[in-house]
């Protein structure tokens, strides 16, 4: 089976281009005012949470345009 398209757009990449940059602008930020984070080398479960809702939202979108793709196939083969 092909896929038609790409499966990664540049539109997705560059979502994650802004969520990676507002994660990256508020890091340093947090970092320096939760005592959690500066006390520690991981970081706290706020800090880990926005990081996870990052991957997570990168895996998604990844899934989603693989599965638009796959439909434009469908659509195509009918």
């Amino acid at each position: 089976m092909t896929i038609a398209g790409p499966v990664w757009s540049p539109a997705d990449a560059a979502e994650l281009d802004v969520l990676v940059w507002a994660l990256i602008s508020g890091y340093s930020e947090h970092r320096e005012k939760c005592r959690a984070c500066a006390e520690a080398t991981y970081p706290c479960p706020h800090l880990a949470g926005a990081i996870d809702l990052v991957l997570n939202w990168r895996q998604a979108r990844m899934l989603l345009s693989c599965a638009h793709a796959l439909r434009i196939d469908q659509e195509l083969a009918a």
